[in-house]
């Protein structure tokens, strides 16, 4: 018998309500106000962080309660200490945030499950946690304040928001650990320079453009729950289905950085649209307009290829912009071996490219063939014409002599360190020139279809400035009739049948701020590079 699953949400350190816009800031500080009232009726002294906390436990918990799921808080001495790795928002206390939740547990504001959450904290903190509910008395005060998600965000003016992470070296697997532990973060203060302090600014800014930009996906309520149930896993085989909830108000970006290098790593994380299937990514909405994908094609082994003085540099590197077929792929192999040949090339080439970066990225043949060998959903079995995973890996090695040697040598995060700073160029530029959102998703980026002609240009300058010619290709397009192609205003003209969900978010989010038009199509507040406002009440409170 499956035994009962437990769905809840880990802790979030930073949500807060956009003190951009007045109403929701009032409502949700008149909200604060009223129960703090009433939880420190009794007390003489107030600490000052008290508002500011509950604010953030009232944020997690309408979340949660939106989303009809649990939530994890951790109550543990050690987690709120000052030299935790876990907490990252220093506001934050052990004493101030258990005084609030055992006073909402004590009015019946919140209650206890009897479960525990194991897993991760919003940014990286791991442990088990205990997981608790709204009461309808507490749900009761979110529909009388009429609260609603899109004004929902994360704290990026607060001072310890994490936009920048540093790992430590990943640990090496031990006897009887069945995975290999995961690298911990560790604290900026010792490694911080004038460098960090730039990119830190930078992601600021942009996140702050991200602040003020509606991004959503648009699908029919049961395709939501599709989304949902791929997102999904089960532990083991009694656990039932636990879905993931898809979180829109999650929608910063952050960097991390590998092995104490901040030549390492590098690539932005955070984004909602990071969590779903490629298939979903062309009905992502910017601002209700309609998006497209454009994808550096192969990019760290074009890179590799171009960097070695290879010959076959010239075929991979055509530079043109393709749609998912036309291009010399370094992952089919009978390009490089004749060997290959009369292989079922469709059913094996996801495998080749897993395979061909698990190599890259790891730092011996033993360890890559450990991954390999562990993960029996992308390599259920051998490839036909293989006795076994060494020999499957020795052909790749066979078939790209010309890189061979950068293999089981970790090079994969030098490459990501420079699609990095390729993709932070590009997304600054579209920015500035043409007051464009763009979505990045490691080597891709999403863009709204009318900027998409940018957007191109843009990536083909960009690799070019660093020293690469690469090819482009359109991952993912609206299919849409030639007349609609002129217009690209946004998604009124896509059938709207069952998108309730949809056009409710719509509608909270004209409701959160004041909406521009122009022939009915949303025009997003300018990018600024040089300010950014912070959160006022954020600015009350000095350490």
């Amino acid at each position: 018998m499956a035994r009962a699953a437990t769905r809840s949400i880990p802790f979030d350190e930073f949500l807060c309500i956009n003190g951009t816009y007045d109403k929701h800031l009032k409502t949700l500080t008149h909200l604060s106000d009223t129960l703090l009232d009433e939880l420190t009726a009794d007390r003489k002294r107030l600490d000052p962080k008290y508002p500011i906390v509950l604010e953030i436990v009232l944020c997690n918990f309408f979340i949660s309660n939106k989303h009809k799921v649990l939530q994890s808080v951790p109550l543990t001495s050690g987690y709120w200490s000052k030299n935790s790795r876990a907490k990252q928002n220093r506001i934050i206390s052990y004493r101030t945030l258990k005084f609030l939740i055992d006073g909402l547990l004590e009015k019946q504001y919140i209650r206890m499950a009897k479960n525990y959450s194991s897993g991760v904290t919003a940014i990286g903190g791991t442990g088990r946690t205990r997981i608790y509910e709204a009461t309808p008395k507490l749900k009761k005060l979110f529909d009388q304040y009429q609260l609603n998600e899109t004004a929902i965000i994360h704290q990026i003016g607060h001072k310890d928001y994490p936009f920048i992470q540093l790992k430590d070296f990943r640990p090496k697997k031990k006897k009887g650990q069945k995975t290999r532990p995961k690298a911990k973060q560790l604290r900026l203060e010792k490694y911080r320079n004038s460098y960090v302090d730039v990119m830190e600014y930078e992601l600021r800014t942009f996140n702050q453009f991200l602040t003020n930009t509606h991004l959503d996906i648009y699908v029919t309520d049961k395709e939501m729950e599709t989304i949902r149930r791929e997102m999904s896993h089960k532990k083991d085989d009694e656990d039932e289905l636990v879905l993931r909830e898809l979180q829109l108000h999650k929608k910063f970006i952050y960097r991390v950085f590998n092995n104490r290098s901040w030549e390492l790593g590098g690539r932005f994380y955070g984004g909602w649209w990071l969590s779903i299937k490629s298939k979903w990514r062309h009905r992502i909405t910017i601002n209700n307009q309609v998006t497209t994908e454009v994808d550096y094609s192969s990019m760290h082994f074009n890179m590799l290829y171009q960097d070695c003085k290879s010959e076959i540099a010239d075929e991979l590197t055509a530079g043109n912009v393709f749609d998912s077929s036309g291009l010399f792929d370094p992952y089919d192999l009978q390009n490089f071996n004749p060997k290959w040949q009369g292989v079922e090339i469709p059913e094996y080439r996801d495998m080749v490219k897993q395979a061909m970066n698990i190599m890259l990225n790891s730092s011996d043949e033993k360890e890559a063939l450990a991954v390999i060998r562990n993960d029996k959903v992308t390599f259920p079995k051998i490839p036909t014409g293989f006795r076994t995973w060494k020999s499957f890996t020795d052909h790749i090695l066979d078939c790209h002599k010309g890189i061979a040697h950068k293999f089981y040598t970790g090079a994969g995060l030098h490459y990501q360190f420079k699609d990095s700073q390729i993709a932070s160029r590009v997304m600054s530029n579209m920015a500035n020139k043409q007051n464009a959102c763009v979505l990045p998703n490691h080597d891709s980026f999403i863009v709204q279809v009318s900027k998409s002609e940018s957007l191109i240009k843009e990536m083909r300058d960009v690799a070019n400035e660093f020293g690469y010619k690469i090819s482009l290709t359109i991952a993912s397009s609206p299919k849409r009739d030639k007349e609609e192609t002129t217009s690209y205003k946004n998604v009124m003209a896509i059938n709207q049948d069952d998108c309730s969900g949809y056009f409710k978010r719509l509608e909270d989010y004209y409701d959160t701020l004041p909406v521009i038009y122009e022939d009915d199509v949303l025009i997003p507040p300018s990018y600024n590079p040089v300010t950014h406002r912070k959160l006022s009440w954020r600015e009350e409170y000095k350490d």
